[in-house]
């Protein structure tokens, strides 16, 4: 089950080349998008669209979960609006909301999802090759229990 917890247009900012050395060339332009912040099976995601979506058929261009490692922090002096949302290692944005209102709602939903409510501990389990006879590999899961 999908279940939308924000949404709304966002300008995707690319920060500009530095100086020289650096082969010269133009900055991407910065692209407005309208990003979707919702929870599929209790497990939250970022989605963006080029335009809001019409119909259940249209396909967003980016569709991926946050982790442990997802964090949002404001971006720069504050005066423009923008923060950045680190998805994980190699998956972040630098996003540019139209008022400092929408930039706070967004930076605030967001760290709702991605910090673990009180009451819930982590329980961690090792499965061995015995506990799957198809595995050749240790493996190591978390997941998350409530009290």
């Amino acid at each position: 089950m999908i279940v939308k917890i924000h949404e709304g247009y966002l300008v995707e900012y690319k920060p500009p080349p530095p100086p020289p050395p650096q082969t010269p060339g133009p900055r991407k332009a910065d692209k407005k998008r309208w990003f979707v912040l919702y929870l599929r099976d209790t497990c939250p995601y970022l989605r963006y669209y080029k335009h809001p979506p019409r119909t259940s058929k249209d396909r967003p261009l980016f569709d991926y979960p946050l982790t442990n490692q997802s964090r949002v922090e404001q971006y720069g002096d504050g005066t423009e609006n923008r923060f950045l949302f680190i998805l994980d290692q190699t998956n972040q944005f630098i996003l540019q909301a139209e008022s400092r209102d929408q930039m706070l709602n967004w930076m605030s939903n967001i760290r709702i999802q991605i910090t673990p409510e009180v009451g819930h501990h982590f329980r961690f389990t090792i499965l061995t090759r015995t506990d799957l006879p198809r595995r050749s590999h240790t493996i190591l899961s978390m997941g998350i229990e409530a009290n």
